[in-house]
């Protein structure tokens, strides 16, 4: 299980000044807020499915209704993502494309 020190030190945060580096890369991309209550009734079915969290299974079903790459660290996320024929996308690739 990655700890979030892992998780920094997947995405190249060595030090305070590459932190904040990283941060504004990340505010550049094209963040949008979206609703997730209709999605719950599928997020469950993927959580019991492969004994995941209520947000990690959102993050699946959102991926799948918006037809996105999910980018996550997490090896059962990682798991059930592509069984869920949800692309996964390696946390250390930030590109829009």
């Amino acid at each position: 299980m990655s700890t979030q020190c892992d998780i920094w030190a997947a995405v190249g945060v060595s030090t305070p000044i590459n932190a904040e580096q990283i941060t504004q890369e990340l505010l550049r991309l094209p963040f949008q807020v979206e609703s997730v209550s209709h999605l719950l009734p599928d997020a469950l079915e993927i959580g019991l499915t492969y004994q995941l969290a209520v947000y990690d299974s959102l993050y699946i079903a959102l991926a799948q209704y918006l037809g996105l790459p999910l980018i996550t660290v997490d090896d059962r996320q990682s798991v059930a993502a592509t069984a869920s024929c949800v692309v996964v996308k390696p946390v250390d690739d930030f590109s829009t494309e």
